[in-house]
């Protein structure tokens, strides 16, 4: 059973930092958002123990302040 999962990235620099919202310990660091999504799905996963397989991420990208 797949599970839905919403994480937020924000710009430091020239990398991507993405933490997910319902597993506030599953961070990650990319440097493309491109890669955000598959990057999240394995943090959460490692972080809900659980299968990536049954990750699903909605990367939400907030806007510089």
């Amino acid at each position: 059973m797949t599970t839905m999962f919403t994480s937020h990235a924000h710009r430091e620099g020239k990398w991507w930092v993405v933490q997910n919202d319902q597993a506030p310990g599953a961070i990650s660091q990319v440097s493309r958002i491109e890669l955000a999504a598959g990057a999240q799905r394995e943090a959460i996963a490692f972080v809900a123990e659980t299968v990536v397989d049954d990750v699903a991420v909605v990367i939400r990208m907030e806007r510089p302040s």
